[in-house]
């Protein structure tokens, strides 16, 4: 999300936590995403019910721009991705990733994934500074809040961009595995050209297969 100097914001989470008492406040999902692409133009604003309880939790991602501290110039924020969810009938922020892009993040794809009939939400992510690896996001539900089936992939054990990402039932189990493939010659890099992660249903959560 990148603001225009008009947003009058030092941090992040005083960012989040006043969308969030807007949201508490009644002001209305289309109301604060309307706001949210007014702010990045490049980014992203949806909403998708996660947990098929008739209530919209909404993605944001982007990038940030913040009045800095008195005497300090503009800085970038890192970049983000957020749910906003109600948890007990409140509406709060839950930071699915939050680092330095390099872009911004991509929907890759909605379906379900772990065979749970649920939905879920997978992005792609560039991610680095003069280096690049196409990080992948699976956004999902897990014990009363949004959850990242890749929350246990490390940043550095994806493939470098740019990269395709594909949701495949390889083995006809019902549980989808998630292919990444180079796009093109790889230069300069020690990567792989592909990878494929597994969804193990013990931990709730994808792992890279050697």
């Amino acid at each position: 999300m990148e603001a225009d100097l008009a947003y009058d914001y030092y941090d992040f989470p005083s960012f989040l936590s006043n969308i969030a008492t807007n949201l508490n406040n009644c002001v209305s999902p289309a109301t604060v995403m309307d706001g949210l692409r007014a702010i990045d133009q490049q980014g992203l604003a949806f909403t998708v019910d996660l947990n098929q309880d008739h209530i919209e939790e909404i993605i944001v991602g982007g990038v940030l721009f913040f009045l800095p501290p008195e005497g300090q110039t503009w800085t970038e924020h890192d970049s983000n991705l957020v749910v906003f969810y109600q948890k007990d009938a409140k509406y709060e922020a839950k930071v699915i990733f939050e680092g330095s892009f390099n872009g911004y993040p991509e929907l890759a794809n909605i379906i379900d994934i772990n065979d749970d009939g649920i939905n879920e939400v997978i992005f792609t992510i560039p991610y680095g500074g003069s280096g690049c690896n196409e990080i992948i996001s699976a956004i999902g539900w897990q014990s009363n809040e949004p959850i990242d089936y890749f929350r246990d992939v490390h940043h550095n054990q994806f493939v470098d961009c740019p990269a395709d990402t594909n949701v495949v039932d390889t083995n006809n189990d019902g549980t989808m595995e998630i292919i990444q493939k180079h796009r093109g010659p790889l230069i300069n890099s020690y990567g792989p050209v592909e990878i494929l992660f597994q969804f193990n249903t013990k931990l709730n959560s994808y792992n890279a297969i050697p």
